[in-house]
C-alpha cells in the first residue's frame, strides 16, 4: 500500500507560457531525448512538445503538462500551475507557481536532486523539496496531510514506532488556503531547495547553532541552499532518521504554520 511514485515539489513567483520554453530544454539535458505531450510518446519533435504545452497553458488558464519518457516504462511527468483559482495567494495578492516533477517508475535520489536544483533555478523558485518513498508519504501522514485511515499504516506497522513517537508539529499548511508569506516553506523534505530571500526568512544559517545542518547543505549558482537532512536517503524506520527530521522541524518552527 505505500509504493507510492516519487515527486518534487517548487513554489516559485508565477510564470507566463514563455517560461516552458526554457523548462523543457533544460528537463531534456538532465534526463533522455524522448519527448510527449499527453502520455503519447511517439511525439519526438521537442518544438512540437514545447507549443503543445504553452497552448495547454493558455487554454487552461495557467495550468499545464508533460512527460518525459524513457526506458522500460520510465517517465518523468511534469505540472505547471500558475491558475488563479487553483493556487494559494498571499495578502498583496501576488501570484505564484506550483511545479511538481513526478518520476514514475524512477527511484533515483541523485536525478532528483539535479531536477530539484536546476528547475528551481530556472524557476527563480522561492523554495522545493523532495522526499523519497515511502518516507514522503509516511511524513506527511505524520504531519496531518491525510485522513484516519492513512494514519493507521503507521500505526498497524512495528518497524515505525518511533515515527508514531515522534514529536513531530501539525502542519497548518495543510489545512488553510492563504499563504500569509511565499517565501516560508510548506514543509520540509529530504532535500531542500531554499532561495536566499528563504534563508533570510528562516534565519538560515545561524553561525551559532547550525553547522551541522550547514554542513550538510550546498550552495547554487544563484545563492540559493539545498540542505539535505540526513546523509543517506530518508528512511523514517531509522530512529536517527526521525531524529534529524524532529530537530529540524524544531529550528525552522516557522515551516508550515
Amino acid at each position: 500500500m505505500l509504493r507510492r511514485d516519487e515527486e518534487i515539489l517548487i513554489h516559485s513567483p508565477g510564470h507566463d507560457e514563455a517560461f516552458i520554453d526554457r523548462l523543457v530544454p533544460a528537463l531534456l539535458a538532465i534526463w533522455g531525448d524522448t519527448v510527449s505531450v499527453g502520455g503519447d510518446p511517439r511525439t519526438r519533435d521537442i518544438e512540437s512538445v514545447i507549443r503543445s504545452a504553452k497552448e495547454n497553458f493558455v487554454a487552461s488558464l495557467g495550468a499545464s503538462g508533460f512527460h518525459i519518457f524513457g526506458r522500460d516504462k520510465q517517465r518523468i511527468s511534469i505540472g505547471l500551475n500558475t491558475a488563479e483559482r487553483m493556487v494559494r495567494r498571499v495578502p498583496t495578492g501576488q501570484m505564484f507557481s506550483r511545479i511538481s516533477i513526478g518520476m514514475v517508475g524512477l527511484k533515483d535520489p541523485a536525478l532528483a536532486s539535479r531536477l530539484l536544483i536546476t528547475t528551481s533555478e530556472l524557476a527563480d523558485a522561492w523554495f522545493g523539496y523532495y522526499t523519497p518513498e515511502p518516507s514522503g508519504f509516511l511524513l506527511a501522514v505524520r504531519l496531518g496531510a491525510y485522513g484516519a485511515d492513512d494514519v493507521h499504516l503507521i500505526r498497524a506497522s512495528k518497524k515505525y514506532a518511533r515515527l508514531r513517537a515522534s514529536d513531530l508539529p501539525k502542519l497548518s499548511a495543510f489545512t488553510h488556503t492563504d499563504w500569509p508569506n511565499p517565501r516560508i516553506p510548506i514543509r520540509l523534505g529530504w532535500l531542500n531547495y531554499w532561495s536566499s530571500s528563504t534563508c533570510t526568512e528562516l534565519g538560515f544559517p545561524n553561525r551559532d547553532g547550525d553547522a551541522e545542518l550547514f554542513a550538510h547543505s550546498q550552495r547554487t549558482e544563484k545563492g540559493a541552499l539545498v540542505l539535505q537532512l540526513t546523509p543517506e536517503p530518508l528512511d523514517l524506520s531509522l530512529n536517527y532518521h526521525v531524529e534529524a527530521t524532529e530537530r529540524a522541524y524544531k529550528r525552522f518552527w516557522q515551516i508550515g504554520q
